[in-house]
């Protein structure tokens, strides 16, 4: 996607994506939304969302993640939405950068372990 540095929204939900590359995302700057959903991702790699600075929207719902990398959300200052529902995640161990936070779903997930949220602001309204 690197010619597309203008886009602002990008829908890739339903397909049979396992994984994308490292620099996937990498010239997306100015992606507002990211719908990953009902795809065969199992994980996402470190930093894969890295310069998604502007990032408001992170649906990753209804996929075959397990783990989440303790940086996959660094500068996501933005994201206000983070949808990780109906995957098959046991760990969040750490959830960091998200300082607009208002919404992560996580239901229908597999969690036993949840901790280290310390950029959780004030802002959450629905875990």
């Amino acid at each position: 996607f690197e010619t597309l540095i203008v886009l602002k929204k990008l829908d890739l939900s339903v397909n049979k994506l396992r994984e994308f590359g490292q620099l996937t995302f990498y010239f997306c700057f100015h992606l507002k939304y990211l719908n990953l959903s009902r795809n065969s991702l199992e994980h996402l790699k470190n930093n894969q969302f890295e310069n998604l600075v502007e990032l408001i929207d992170l649906d990753l719902s209804y996929n075959q993640l397990n783990y989440l990398q303790s940086n996959l959300t660094t500068n996501l200052n933005k994201l206000r939405n983070f949808y990780l529902n109906s995957n098959t995640i046991y760990s969040i161990e750490q959830i960091g950068g998200l300082r607009s936070i208002q919404n992560i779903y996580i239901s229908a997930d597999f969690l036993e372990t949840f901790k280290n949220l310390t950029d959780l602001k004030k802002n959450l309204l629905v875990l």
